[in-house]
């Protein structure tokens, strides 16, 4: 068992394990290691009937590599480095165990967590790879002091009470960056069947090495709709995802044999404009290989990049304005935006308020529909505003 420091070792797991073992008549020894706790359960009067227990802590993950495991629990798994379950599963080899697994658990906060954003975001799951379950404090009200649940609601705001007694996971930081942001009204199930002649197809970057990332939007007059997300997790490159992204679209039929998007139009390429400069691994810009890629591929396009990014705060403003009117929409299956737009923060710094990109799980996807939706303003403008509506047909194919 893996808490994640030892001080909690001592002062909740231990006392736990020892009211448990009293009120069930088990005779145990706990034996202080170095770096662990052994606790050993005499379930018989020899050595070979006793179980044991290893209770460690996430502070130095390679302290728990050695012994064979039958089976690992890992507390707030997601406020520790990913690494240490990594480590627990690779010990998991015993071969004479009865219920080999690994068990986590925890309360999901996101502005304390390190990774499993994709796990958190899924109350239930039961699938050959792992089984997810989500239990609030309501079903296990009889094990909690009378009236602990009707105290939280007094005390905390609806947000914390969903975490803390509902076991859901919300952003409780302070300065939450899509404020406007509702999964009841921005986030609907969407068909491309559904799309007529007016539609047309942008695809938007935002590059990062780690967490290479790309969305797709089908813009019809004011209303923009985020159909697809793309990400490739690891050490990746710009060809690899536009490779990814063209095999996509062609076996959805969005861009058709002869090139040209289902709708007659050529794709409309934007989004990060760092993507323009040339690297020191390469002489071609992002941009270049994107243009590259797609015109061997044979799928005609039509880039827009300008030369420098929106101020943060501009494109955030004008994004969180179309949550509030209902004009930007994102498809129920991309999971990862849906999170991105319900978890990304402030945080303060020496110059002010900007997005925090602590967590590498996040932002990427968001900052490329945010780049998509700004950049391509000039075709979703209010033609009763001043500066009239640029009709999109005005670009040709």
């Amino acid at each position: 068992l893996v808490h994640p420091t030892m001080d909690g070792n001592e002062i909740t797991i231990i006392p736990l394990i020892q009211e448990i073992c009293d009120l069930n008549g088990i005779h145990f020894e706990i034996k202080k290691l170095r770096t662990k706790f052994n606790v050993v359960f005499k379930f018989g009067m020899q050595p070979a009937d006793w179980g044991h227990l290893i209770l460690a802590s996430g502070d130095v993950p390679k302290s728990l590599k050695g012994p064979k495991l039958s089976f690992g629990h890992i507390d707030e798994p997601f406020i520790q480095k990913q690494e240490i379950m990594q480590v627990v599963m690779s010990r998991l080899a015993e071969a004479r165990s009865k219920l080999r697994m690994l068990q986590i658990t925890g309360t999901p906060e996101p502005e304390h967590m390190n990774w499993g954003f994709d796990i958190v975001d899924k109350e239930f799951e039961d699938s050959p790879d792992r089984f997810i379950t989500t239990v609030s404090a309501r079903e296990v009200a009889e094990y909690l002091a009378p009236g602990y649940i009707e105290e939280m609601e007094r005390s905390l705001p609806p947000e914390q009470v969903q975490v803390f007694v509902d076991g859901k996971y919300r952003n409780l930081s302070q300065g939450k960056v899509y404020e406007p942001f509702d999964r009841e009204k921005n986030v609907k199930h969407l068909e491309v069947k559904d799309f007529g002649l007016d539609t047309e197809v942008v695809l938007g970057f935002d590059f990062n090495v780690n967490q290479m990332s790309a969305v797709l939007l089908f813009i019809n007059g004011r209303m923009k709709r985020q159909m697809r997300e793309y990400r490739i997790r690891g050490r990746s490159n710009t060809q690899e995802i536009c490779q990814m992204i063209i095999l996509h679209l062609r076996a959805e039929k969005i861009i058709g044999e002869t090139g040209w998007t289902k709708w007659k139009k050529s794709l409309i390429v934007t989004g990060d404009a760092a993507g323009k400069a040339k690297s020191t691994k390469s002489n071609k810009s992002d941009y270049e290989i994107i243009v590259k890629e797609f015109d061997d591929a044979g799928v005609h396009i039509n880039l827009y990049v300008p030369d420098s990014n929106p101020a943060i705060r501009d494109r955030v403003n004008y994004v969180n304005m179309q949550f509030a009117n209902e004009s930007f929409i994102v498809n129920d299956e991309c999971r990862i935006t849906i999170r991105d737009r319900e978890l990304v923060s402030w945080k303060l710094g020496a110059d002010g308020f900007s997005i925090d990109k602590s967590k590498a799980e996040l932002t990427h996807l968001s900052d490329a529909a945010d780049y998509s939706v700004w950049n391509t303003q000039q075709m979703t403008s209010d033609e009763d505003k001043d500066e009239g509506k640029i009709w999109v047909e005005l670009r040709g194919r």
